[in-house]
C-alpha cells in the first residue's frame, strides 16, 4: 500500500500536472473511461477505496447522463449533454486536487514549489488557495445549516425549481463570505512572513524515497497506457 500522506508532495503535484495535460490531449471517450478506472484502482492501492468509489460514481453518473441526453434530440438536451460531459472530463482532476488538499499541508506545497525554483508570484497565490478551499467548504456548510433552520433546503432540485431564490439565499452570502475570507487569509499569510525575502526554514524537509518513485512510475504507466489507447496503439 502507498499511503498518500507519506508520498512526496512533488510526486503528487506531478500527478496533478500530468492529469491536466491528459485532459487536453485525450479525445477518445473510452480512453477517458480507462483513465478514471485506473485512477480509482490507484486510489484503492493508496488506501482510499471509499473515495475511489465516490469519484468513479460521480464520473459514471455525469458521463452516463450526458450520453442519455443525446438520445433526446433538442437544443436544450444537447447543451446539457455537453455540460455534463465536460463535468465528467474534469472529475479525475478534481478528485486528485481534493486528495492533495486533504493529504498535503500548505507548507509542504510551498516547499515543493520552492525546490523547483518557482517564483513567489506563483507560490503566494497557491498558498492562499490551499487555505481558501477548505475554509470555503466550511462556510458552505454553515450557510446551508442556517438556511435549514429557516425552513429552506438548498438542493439541485431547488436550483431547477427556484434558481433566483437559491441565488439570493445561498450564493450571495457565500460570495460575501468568500470576499471576507480571502482578505483574512491574505492578511494571515503576510503576518506569517510569506513576503519575506529571506529563505524559509522547514521543520520536516522533503525527502524523495523509494515509495515516491514507485508512485510516479505507476502514474507514468497509467499516462502512457491511456495515451496509447487514445491513439489506437492499444485496444480494449
Amino acid at each position: 500500500m502507498l499511503p498518500l500522506e507519506a508520498i512526496d508532495t512533488r510526486a503528487k503535484l506531478l500527478h496533478v500536472a500530468l492529469t491536466g495535460v491528459l485532459l487536453f490531449i485525450v479525445r477518445s471517450l473510452w480512453a477517458g473511461v480507462a483513465y478514471m478506472a485506473l485512477l480509482a484502482l490507484l486510489f484503492c492501492l493508496c488506501g482510499r477505496p471509499l473515495f475511489a468509489l465516490k469519484a468513479a460514481a460521480a464520473y459514471a453518473l455525469a458521463l452516463g447522463a450526458s450520453q442519455l441526453l443525446l438520445l433526446v434530440p433538442s437544443t436544450m438536451t444537447t447543451v446539457l449533454s455537453m455540460l455534463l460531459f465536460m463535468i465528467a472530463r474534469f472529475v479525475p482532476l478534481s478528485a486528485l486536487v481534493m486528495l492533495l488538499l486533504q493529504t498535503t499541508g500548505t507548507g509542504q506545497v510551498i516547499q515543493a514549489l520552492e525546490s523547483w525554483r518557482v517564483p513567489r508570484v506563483v507560490t503566494v497565490p497557491v498558498s492562499v488557495m490551499f487555505r481558501f478551499a477548505p475554509t470555503i467548504g466550511q462556510e458552505v456548510g454553515h450557510i446551508t445549516d442556517a438556511l435549514r433552520m429557516r425552513g429552506l433546503r438548498p438542493s439541485p432540485w431547488g436550483l431547477v425549481r427556484a434558481p433566483a431564490a437559491l441565488l439570493e439565499h445561498l450564493f450571495l452570502p457565500l460570495l460575501m463570505r468568500a470576499t471576507k475570507v480571502s482578505e483574512e487569509l491574505a492578511a494571515s499569510a503576510v503576518v506569517r512572513g510569506i513576503e519575506s525575502p529571506e529563505p524559509r526554514t522547514v521543520r520536516l524537509p522533503l525527502r524523495w524515497q523509494g515509495r515516491d518513485s514507485a508512485y510516479l512510475v505507476l502514474v507514468l504507466a497509467m499516462f502512457g497506457a491511456v495515451v496509447a489507447l487514445d491513439k489506437g496503439v492499444l485496444s480494449l
